[in-house]
């Protein structure tokens, strides 16, 4: 990427909001060494490939202007494997209708250590969005790809995630 901007609450052509530049742009250093093809989806892949590098799935952008809002806005939470147990989630983000900011609802599957699964359906262009809880909408996942209808994935905010987000 050379250059990146941020579009909230877009429904294109509604545009209820000003654009914002970002100022910068991160991802772990290790992301670049990854092994795992962009164009073939996940279910084709060796659960030991993804596993070793789900953790490095994510990006993180710096915008130039702060971006506030009248609502409150969800907090990135690192929550135990007990509190994530059978947790009613949804994924908010883009890429369901017609590019539209949209969510999906459903319940963690599976929780790893460094990432978390789920049968709730998306589409492309929906990566990058939270994985938030239903009721709280603390965010505590980032969706990362569909690997199909009953087995999509996502890098779980650990400790280390959380505080390269905040810095």
């Amino acid at each position: 990427a050379v250059k990146v901007k941020f579009i909230r609450a877009c429904n294109f052509p509604e545009l209820p909001f000003p654009e914002v530049e970002a100022e910068s742009w991160y991802y772990p250093d290790r992301y670049e060494k990854v092994d795992i093809p962009n164009d073939v989806p996940l279910r084709f892949l060796a659960e030991n490939l993804i596993q070793e590098n789900i953790d490095l799935d994510y990006g993180i952008v710096k915008l130039k202007e702060t971006v506030r809002s009248d609502a409150s806005l969800p907090t990135i939470e690192v929550k135990t494997d007990e509190e994530l147990s059978n947790k009613k989630v949804q994924i908010n983000g883009y890429g369901w209708f017609n590019e539209a900011m949209s969510h999906a609802k459903g319940e963690l599957t599976g929780i790893q250590p460094q990432s978390l699964l789920y049968p709730i359906s998306t589409t492309k262009g929906a990566s990058g969005s939270a994985i938030m809880d239903q009721t709280s909408l603390d965010i505590f996942g980032v969706h990362t790809r569909e690997t199909d209808e009953n087995f999509n994935r996502g890098v779980r905010i650990t400790e280390d995630v959380k505080k390269q987000i905040l810095e």
